[in-house]
């Protein structure tokens, strides 16, 4: 990893309505005991709770270390890896709105059920007339 520049996340996955508060998530959850670049990477591990496959977080924090244990060897630097009540506090505090789109869809509202009400009636009205 190279620290000579400021590193900013990656939005491409993220829609554009979750996209500001994940941005204000990264900024207020910016750690200066760690560089910039091991910040986003951080990051990024941290949004892959977000993932539909629904990754637990203690297996998010083994693939982080995972992945500084090998930019260690192939660097030769050391850098810290954050605890697991560190990396949980990180992760805990995403935007609730947007893991719960990214792992099961678009939400619901009381319409959507309103709506499914007319097939429920529907098929109880079919099923009284085979009695």
């Amino acid at each position: 990893m190279t620290h000579s520049h400021k590193t900013t996340m990656p939005l491409g996955n993220i829609t554009a309505e979750h996209r500001e508060a994940v941005r204000k998530w990264s900024n207020k959850h910016h750690n200066l005991s760690y560089p910039d670049d091991q910040v986003t990477l951080h990051h990024c591990v941290a949004l892959f709770y977000a993932d539909p496959r629904r990754p637990s977080i203690r297996q998010l924090h083994a693939a982080l270390c995972e992945m500084l244990d090998r930019d260690s060897v192939l660097s030769g630097a050391c850098p810290v890896h954050p605890t697991l009540p560190e990396f949980r506090k990180l992760v805990l505090t995403l935007p609730a709105t947007f893991v719960d789109h990214m792992r099961y869809g678009r939400s619901w509202n009381i319409w959507d059920v309103l709506a499914s009400s007319d097939e429920v009636g529907f098929a109880s009205e079919t099923t009284s007339h085979v009695n």
